[in-house]
């Protein structure tokens, strides 16, 4: 017998979507989250974009499509 009747609040989990429907989700992940982005952990290709517009690197916030959701501590 459960003496909680009703739950209000919030719950924070680590979710990820199953290795077998990563094709499924492959064009749009369904999982979405704020993080802090630093341009010094880019890919080649935005090192030498902003290398020809001359910007330098900074921290950001971005809002990313994921697989994958962890709570850091």
């Amino acid at each position: 017998m459960c003496m909680m009747k009703t739950f209000f609040g919030f719950l924070e989990v680590d979710i990820e979507v199953p290795k077998h429907l990563y094709n499924h989700f492959g064009e749009l992940p369904p999982i979405v989250k704020n993080v802090d982005y630093d341009e010094n952990i880019c890919g080649e290709y935005t090192m030498n974009l902003m290398k020809k517009l001359d910007r330098k690197p900074h921290k950001t916030k971005k809002l990313i499509a994921t697989m994958k959701g962890e709570k850091n501590f």
